[in-house]
Parts: structure tokens; C-alpha cells; sequence
């Protein structure tokens, strides 16, 4: 009956995913925080339903490498449609992942994010696991896109129509700024 809107806010290196229910009609709820763990950044969640709860997937950095960059992990959480938490926050992965994507097909969730994203590592690429309804990894991780010349599968998009997953991947290379930091990306 109700949408889960999710974002991540927060000043002074003090992040939080944060969620609200909005109804069909636009009634907005009030917020409450998702996250457990405080990340000195952010970057954009990910969020699918299996008609009993939501599963909110985020980055979150809690420490530096030497070079000023963050140290990446992805952290994940059901949220019933109340509000309340059926698990504690899980740590999905923690190789530097970036950008999740995510959907249900009815019986599982597909997540999908962009593996080893640090910004001097060669071996960038789109990683795809199974998850079932209660957040359990089902298998081991994959990929299913190649580097194309120096592109590599950076992040995409996982959807579900019904019958099938369609995943889409950027392919690209990231430019870092003289400071050791993302600047952009090239490719596409």
C-alpha cells in the first residue's frame, strides 16, 4: 500500500541511509534511519520489494586508505512494511564495491554493483549475487559482462519484467583528479 523512499544524508562525515513511506496518494511519513553503521560519504542505494518487506542495499566507507580514498562495503537491510527491521544490518560485501542495483523476481533478489571500484585497481567489473527473502547470499558471486579495449563493466541496472532479468552494465574507465580522487569516467 505504501512506497519506501530511501536516501542517504547526514553533514560532518556522519552518513546515514535513511528511509520514509510515501503513500500511493503522495502522503509522505515521517523518516527514520535504516543504517547502523555511520559512512564518511555517500553514494546512491538500491531498493526492491518481495511483497512482505524491503531490502535497502547502500555503500558506506568507514575508514580512509592512506591515499584519501574511502574503503567501500556494501551494507543491506529488510525493512517490513511497518518500518520495523526483521534482521540487523548485514554486510554484504567489502571489495570496494560501488552503486548497487537491485530486483525481485517473485522468489529471489538479484543484486548487482560495481566490484573493486578503488581507483588505481585493474581488476573493475560488474558483480551479480542471488539473495533470498530473508537476505541470505544463495551461490556464489558472478559476472556477466567483459572489459571491451580498456572499459571496463563499471555499474548498471538489474530489472525485472515479470519473467526475466535484464541487466544493463556501463562500460567505461575512471579519470582520477591530481588529488587521488574520482573525477570522472570515460566510455559508456
Amino acid at each position: 500500500t505504501n512506497y519506501l523512499f530511501v536516501w542517504q544524508d547526514g553533514t560532518n562525515n556522519q552518513i546515514h541511509t535513511s528511509g520514509s513511506f510515501v503513500s500511493k496518494s503522495g502522503s509522505v511519513g515521517s523518516p527514520f534511519q535504516i543504517s547502523q553503521t555511520t559512512s564518511l560519504d555517500h553514494n546512491p542505494p538500491a531498493i526492491a520489494f518481495d511483497g512482505i518487506n524491503y531490502l535497502v542495499v547502500w555503500n558506506s566507507d568507514t575508514q580512509l586508505l592512506p591515499n584519501g580514498t574511502g574503503v567501500w562495503n556494501l551494507y543491506g537491510r529488510l525493512v517490513s512494511q511497518n518500518g520495523t527491521f526483521p534482521v540487523t544490518e548485514l554486510v554484504i560485501n567489502t571489495n570496494q564495491p560501488l552503486f548497487p542495483s537491485l530486483a525481485f523476481d517473485g522468489g529471489n533478489y538479484l543484486l548487482a554493483w560495481g566490484h573493486d571500484l578503488d581507483l588505481t585497481n585493474a581488476d573493475k567489473n560488474m558483480i551479480f549475487q542471488f539473495f533470498n527473502r530473508s537476505a541470505n547470499p544463495i551461490g556464489s558471486v558472478f559476472s556477466l559482462f567483459q572489459a571491451q579495449g580498456t572499459n571496463s563493466p563499471l555499474f548498471g541496472d538489474v530489472l525485472f519484467d515479470g519473467r526475466e532479468f535484464m541487466v544493463t552494465a556501463t562500460l567505461g574507465s575512471i579519470v582520477v583528479a591530481s588529488n587521488i580522487n574520482f573525477n570522472s569516467f570515460i566510455g559508456g
